[in-house]
């Protein structure tokens, strides 16, 4: 119906939706690859740019030979809405960068999500993995994510943040390196 009334906006959004959830859905694995998982963020940040008037730059770097590396899936989902909601959109000019790389380290899978938003509070950033999570609170997302890691791979892997003062912050994921061929 948007092509037929030539509305290219609605178009472009059900696009970006379809895109989304069927990579979200995936056929209900609970695993997928990097690549998967990069594509997805990148969907949600396009219907969050039609949203919000382009106010998200997303930048990856990430080798080619990590993408097929295996992640839990809808990992980094609530992390970018998290950096575009209470980080760059509260921020004077709610215009910012959310920059996701990902390197091998020590023979595990790092991925970086970082933010120009107006970072976290010592005190947040202390707690954020342990605090009560409420409807008032928040935190569902980032103790599921944290918990569906530990879970499947052990207490040695998970989600840590940094943040500075002046603003930024980082959510970095440990994760054993397994490719899509090796299993989980």
């Amino acid at each position: 119906m948007a092509i037929e009334s030539d509305n290219e906006e609605i178009s472009k959004v059900v696009d970006r939706l379809a895109l989304f959830y069927r990579l979200s859905l995936s056929n209900g694995k609970e695993i997928g690859t990097l690549e998967s998982e990069l594509r997805h963020i990148a969907s949600y940040v396009s219907i969050q740019n039609m949203r919000f008037n382009n106010a998200i730059l997303l930048t990856l770097k990430v080798p080619p030979e990590l993408l097929s590396s295996t992640v839990r899936k809808i990992m980094l989902q609530p992390l970018i809405e998290n950096a575009i909601l209470h980080g760059i959109l509260e921020r004077d000019s709610e215009k910012g960068e959310i920059q996701v790389t990902a390197i091998e380290e020590e023979g595990d899978l790092i991925v970086e999500v970082s933010d120009d938003g107006i970072g976290m509070e010592k005190e947040v950033l202390e707690n954020v993995l342990i605090r009560p999570i409420s409807k008032q609170t928040g935190g569902f997302g980032i103790r599921n994510i944290q918990e569906r890691i530990q879970l499947n791979y052990g207490p040695q892997y998970g989600l840590s943040f940094t943040s500075l003062s002046d603003g930024g912050t980082t959510v970095r994921i440990r994760l054993p390196k397994l490719s899509i061929n090796q299993g989980n």
